[in-house]
């Protein structure tokens, strides 16, 4: 399952629910790998802001690396993450506050799967 650049965009309770159901949707085999901008030392929120690369106006949530460890934790209900790091290839310079997470995990052998 792959979770790239989404995240970000979607509330903690949308959040939340979406990740419960990548659980439902894998078995024990099955390898998650999730991508995310995140905040490097705290979570930063921004609303409705002007982006020139967009050009268009954007919203996001740029969690920290341990909510995002956190969340999946909680929603998946048992995981063993086998890498996890950040991305630091793709950082850009003007956005020192922000980086690129990425972690690959697993459910846990003894995950209950309901």
């Amino acid at each position: 399952v792959i979770d790239v650049g989404v995240s970000m965009y979607i509330n903690e309770e949308e959040l939340k629910e979406c990740y419960r159901g990548l659980k439902q949707l894998a078995d024990r085999d099955t390898l998650f790998y999730f991508e995310e901008s995140v905040g490097k030392k705290e979570r930063i929120t921004v609303n409705h802001i002007w982006s020139d690369n967009l050009n268009a106006y954007y919203s996001a949530i740029y969690r920290t690396r341990e909510e995002y460890k956190s969340l999946i934790e909680e929603c998946m209900n048992g995981v063993e993450f086998i890498e996890e790091g950040y991305l630091h290839c793709l950082d850009k310079e003007e956005h020192a506050e922000t980086s690129h997470w990425y972690a690959l995990f697993r459910l846990k052998k003894d995950c209950d799967l309901g």
